[in-house]
């Protein structure tokens, strides 16, 4: 893949913000280039999940948004956060991939591309905008 140019990062970040919206209108925290990598990224977006009452989140963190800017591939990331009485007594593996498929409808609704394999562990890549969009 060639480097891809700052216009054509800047319609896949504005895309990919217009599916945030779609998913914040449904219970989602989303965050875009929310801190400096995955552990801290986590623990912050936990924090920001129970302050305001949410279970989903999907972001990309400074270190995704570097590889996306070397390459034109993003990231997405996403994390259940269950109810405090909950985390230790259900598998969790079913609604999280149920979220995946959520957030893939959402960037597909807004004309990006993607690869996923339904695996509720591995991020979510968005490879592009979708040919024709």
């Amino acid at each position: 893949m060639s480097e891809p140019s700052r216009e054509e990062l800047r319609e896949i970040r504005a895309r990919v913000q217009k599916g945030f919206a779609w998913l914040r209108r449904r219970g989602y925290v989303c965050r875009a280039r929310y801190k400096c990598c995955m552990t801290c990224a986590i623990a912050g977006i936990a924090t920001l999940a129970r302050e305001s009452q949410k279970e989903y989140s999907c972001y990309w963190n400074w270190q995704d948004e570097e590889y996306f800017q070397a390459t034109g591939l993003l990231y997405l990331r996403f994390c259940y956060f269950p109810p405090e009485n909950l985390s230790d007594k259900i598998d969790t593996t079913l609604l999280e991939k149920r979220m995946g498929t959520t957030i893939v409808k959402a960037m597909t609704r807004y004309g990006l591309a993607l690869d996923w394999d339904e695996d509720a562990g591995r991020a979510i890549i968005i490879t592009g905008l979708r040919q024709g969009e």
